[in-house]
């Protein structure tokens, strides 16, 4: 055997971002972790998704930024998820609000990172997401999702079910409650239960459990 066929493969990864230093510098951070690659760089979706188009091949994953001019973050993870669907993309973006990443979520983004967060997160997410397909920072008990087999499913009532349903979506609790034909003290309780039994507090951390558990289809 020779010397170089012990040496792991790089994770390869495109970069999507409008702003060059920002986008420069990414490139520099993750090309310093060992074994991570940046094979392209983009100032935008519809620039990344040609690049794409004529990479051989494809990268392992990409990054977006949600704020891009002329095809936004949102427009650009439903043009690579429909023309590559197995294509893992981490969504990197200064927004933190519940409606955007549950979004992104539905989607199809296999990640979502702050830009605030630290070195060590980023390397993590993409770790993450090549070896399992997932990772979203500060929404689920990470240590036990990381461990869950779908043998170790609580068993769950058809109204909780039928939440989790819901928690993929952009509804507000009160709509929910009109869909599920409940009052809105009754949406409010079985998610606290749910919280309880999951140990997942936060109703983007429950969509993120459904989708990787396989109780929630998101390519519908």
């Amino acid at each position: 055997m020779s010397q170089n066929a012990s040496v792991p493969k790089p994770i390869t990864i495109a970069l999507a971002d409008d702003h060059d230093l920002f986008r420069q510098g990414l490139c520099s951070l993750i090309d310093s972790f060992e074994n991570y690659k940046v094979v392209i760089q983009a100032a935008g979706g519809a620039e990344l998704i040609k690049l794409l188009s004529n990479a051989k091949p494809l990268p392992d994953i990409c990054i977006i930024d949600i704020n891009m001019p002329k095809m936004n973050g949102f427009q650009t993870l439903s043009a690579l998820k429909k023309k590559w669907p197995a294509l893992k993309v981490i969504i990197l973006s200064m927004i933190n609000e519940e409606y955007t990443v549950l979004k992104m979520l539905k989607s199809g983004a296999n990640g979502y990172l702050l830009k605030s967060g630290d070195y060590p997160q980023l390397k993590k997410a993409i770790a993450e997401v090549h070896l399992n397909g997932f990772y979203y920072s500060n929404t689920i008990a990470e240590n036990k999702m990381s461990k869950l087999q779908d043998t170790e499913i609580p068993d769950l009532t058809k109204r909780e079910l039928e939440f989790l349903g819901y928690c993929i979506s952009d509804m507000p609790y009160s709509e929910i409650a009109e869909q599920l034909h409940i009052s809105i003290r009754t949406v409010e309780g079985i998610k606290e239960r749910l919280s309880e039994k999951l140990h997942i507090s936060s109703r983007i951390g429950l969509a993120v459990f459904a989708i990787k558990t396989g109780l929630i289809n998101i390519q519908s």
